[in-house]
């Protein structure tokens, strides 16, 4: 199986986060801050946050990727929770007794 960059994961998944998070309501104060009007502002703040998720998509996609080439459909989030909680993508053998 190919190397998952655990770090690059948890790195696409809090930049997905950050992206859906609604700091553009923010932008009245910051553009009164910067005696710039409100419109630009907001603009500027959600392009911004866009391009901040895309990235987070392109690093966490990639990485979901190569789970997903080695992995049945059904068992991907499965896998990925694992590695995004355990930060590792062998999970451990039941111990029987």
């Amino acid at each position: 199986m190919e190397q998952v960059s655990v770090f690059r994961l948890r790195l696409g998944v809090v930049l997905i986060g950050i992206w859906w998070i609604p700091i553009w309501l923010l932008a009245p104060l910051v553009a009164h801050f910067l005696d710039q009007p409100a419109g630009s502002v907001t603009l500027a703040i959600a392009i911004v946050q866009t391009v901040i998720g895309l990235i987070g998509v392109l690093f966490a996609g990639r990485q979901a990727l190569r789970i997903v080439r080695h992995t049945g459909i059904r068992a991907v989030p499965r896998k990925i929770w694992h590695v995004l909680w355990a930060g590792s993508l062998v999970e451990p053998e039941p111990t029987s007794g």
